[in-house]
């Protein structure tokens, strides 16, 4: 069995966009005794500031703290600084580009094999498209490449595609589809 669910609030005007988030997925499958083990445990928070959304080039801070039983890491946490570039920006439209520089630190689960805290530089990479069909019907797409500074073969890839139906105002009902990687992983 494999459960997970995303919970997210954003909040836009001309000066400022925030938008804060948490992902969570749980999993567990029935062992040769018949007792269920954890197999699937993950969780990302993560919040962003944009300065001046609506300009061609904004710049803004973001940060994360995430915990996976799969990637045998208790805590990840990191901030990171940058601009977005926006190349499309109509009324049911936005297609952007992005480039940060981020500081991070690993905290690896006991059962680790490499237990030792490590702390990265990293370079993110956001590329996002969004786009309504109707007044009520969206699709979106964001990936997220975060190389390390000193080695492009060390990163992470986050990535979500998204379907959204608005059902009133303020409630839209959705389904993802959500694909991380990390070139560590064991």
């Amino acid at each position: 069995r494999v459960f997970g669910g995303r919970v997210s609030v954003a909040r836009a005007d001309s000066i400022i966009e925030t938008d804060v988030g948490v992902q969570t997925t749980y999993g567990d499958t029935r062992v040769d005794g018949g007792r269920r083990e954890v197999i699937k445990r993950h969780w990302l928070g993560t919040l962003s500031l944009d300065y001046r959304p609506a300009a061609r080039v904004s710049p803004f801070v973001f940060g994360t703290l995430e915990s996976s039983l799969e990637k045998q890491i208790r805590a990840r946490y990191s901030v990171g600084l940058g601009a977005k570039q926006t190349f499309v920006r109509t009324a049911r439209t936005e297609a952007s580009l992005s480039l940060a520089l981020l500081d991070e630190r690993t905290v690896p689960r006991a059962s680790a094999t490499d237990p030792a805290e490590t702390r990265l530089t990293r370079w993110s990479l956001r590329a996002r498209a969004r786009h309504a069909l109707d007044d009520r019907l969206r699709i979106s797409h964001v990936t997220f490449w975060q190389p390390t500074v000193r080695a492009t073969s060390r990163f992470l890839v986050r990535s979500t595609t998204e379907v959204e139906y608005t059902v009133t105002r303020t409630i839209g009902v959705s389904l993802s589809l959500l694909d991380n990687y990390d070139s560590e992983a064991r």
